[in-house]
């Protein structure tokens, strides 16, 4: 805790008791925040595996648990940072993840993930959850509770201790700058290649839906992270890296999310359920998007659609009733192809997947079939890519080498999880099943 006197402790599944101070409590028993409590954490996956009905909540106050371990063994092994900043800085610094963690995932719509696709847009802008949790900062209550908890920390060490609600939406959205370098450590142990986020939801996750993919050594790798200095014409920064002790539990970490992703999050009948919801909102929200309104928007949530779903079940002239039913009901479209996850290459999955594509379209509705294609790499360590996300690996000597090249696992899983399946209807399944036979050859 880093400054206020403990008020509150809650108990969650994972980590146990989670400590809150007198502001952070202000901040989760908010309206915005309390609306996680009606947003599953993996969508309909609970129609797969029963017991994942977790929750945004749960998960927020458990990357909270997280942050506080992982800031305090990182400045714990780094000597530098503890020489560069000052204690007032630490603890600043430390209460700033905090709230991120806690406000890192406001702007979830119903059921996760599946409503990424129903965001408003503006102009050629599309927003995303990152972008409402933000607004959600900034338009609720949310945003003087975080005002106050900057204002008191002040009080008590010092104005360098200072920091406003900006400060996270800046964090939030990754729109940093050089006035506050030590951001980029922060926005790294939250949104990276080995982040706080990742840990917690591998681990929940796995626990929730009863099974063991999701399982590494959360000690080992948390007490091997190190904050290392870098120096360029901008600037001195501390960014994340692992120390060669901690090497094999990051294999672990890492292999743990490629087999979540294979065998929970790419489940072959999470995945139409997902289909079902993500047409059935659609058909409801006014133009098919969410409400731009923050006050509009915080009145959506798993409940209220689950509402929707029961109405429109019932009700045959409703433009959802399609959807509707199959939820309710759990019917499970068939799935035409057997294929596995990496059993094409790119370029031929996205060929099979363009001639598919252009047949069916020409014989059916899309109410009737689902051709699905997903695609997600495993990690992106020491490959090209912004945010200044890369990670990497400090010797005993302080050398600094790329994880690839130490981790013959790490370097195996360079291409992506990719599945292509097909669903059909069942008054359609037979033809759907020829038509993909003769373009497959």
């Amino acid at each position: 805790m880093p400054s206020e006197q403990r008020l509150k402790t809650i108990r969650i599944p994972v980590h146990g008791f989670v400590d809150l101070s007198r502001g952070e409590r202000k901040i989760v028993d908010s309206r915005p925040f309390q609306r996680l409590r009606k947003i599953q954490q993996l969508s309909l996956t609970s129609m797969v595996y029963p017991g994942a009905t977790h929750s945004r909540f749960e998960h927020s106050l458990g990357v909270l648990y997280l942050a506080t371990q992982t800031y305090q063994a990182i400045v714990r092994n780094s000597p530098e940072l503890q020489v560069k900043w000052s204690p007032a800085r630490q603890k600043r610094n430390e209460q700033i993840l905090r709230i991120y963690a806690l406000t890192h995932d406001l702007g979830h719509g119903p059921f996760s993930h599946l409503s990424d696709q129903l965001f408003p847009e503006e102009g050629t802008f599309s927003h995303t959850h990152e972008t409402f949790s933000a607004r959600i900062v900034e338009e609720t209550e949310i945003g003087q509770s975080i005002d106050e908890i900057g204002e008191n920390l002040a009080q008590e060490y010092g104005e360098e201790a200072f920091f406003s609600h900006q400060t996270l939406v800046h964090l939030i959205t990754n729109q940093l700058s050089e006035e506050d370098p030590s951001l980029y450590l922060l926005h790294q142990i939250m949104d990276s290649e080995l982040d706080i986020d990742k840990m917690d939801y591998l681990l929940r996750d796995s626990l929730h839906c009863g099974v063991a993919y999701g399982n590494f050594d959360l000690r080992r790798l948390i007490d091997s992270l190190v904050a290392v200095r870098q120096k360029d014409n901008s600037g001195e920064y501390f960014f994340l890296a692992i120390e060669q002790r901690g090497i094999y539990a990051l294999e672990a970490f890492i292999m743990a999310r490629y087999w979540m992703f294979i065998q929970v999050y790419f489940h072959k009948t999470r995945r139409i359920f997902d289909h079902y919801l993500q047409n059935f909102l659609s058909s409801i929200l006014p133009q098919g998007k969410l409400p731009f309104s923050i006050e509009e928007y915080l009145s959506w949530h798993d409940i209220r659609v689950w509402y929707e779903l029961e109405k429109s079940a019932y009700k045959s002239s409703d433009q959802g009733h399609l959807w509707a039913s199959l939820i309710t009901e759990r019917k499970v479209w068939k799935q035409v192809n057997k294929e596995k996850p990496c059993s094409f290459s790119s370029e031929q999955q996205m060929q099979f997947f363009q001639a598919l594509q252009k047949k069916l379209g020409e014989h059916f509705s899309s109410h009737q079939y689902f051709l699905d294609y997903a695609r997600k790499s495993p990690h992106k360590l020491n490959q090209t890519y912004a945010n200044n996300k890369d990670i990497f690996l400090l010797t005993p000597n302080g050398e600094r080498r790329e994880i690839t090249q130490v981790s013959q696992i790490v370097a195996s899983l360079i291409e992506p999880i990719q599945t292509l399946r097909l669903y059909a209807s069942p008054e359609i399944f037979a033809e759907v099943e020829k038509i993909s036979q003769e373009i497959m050859g």
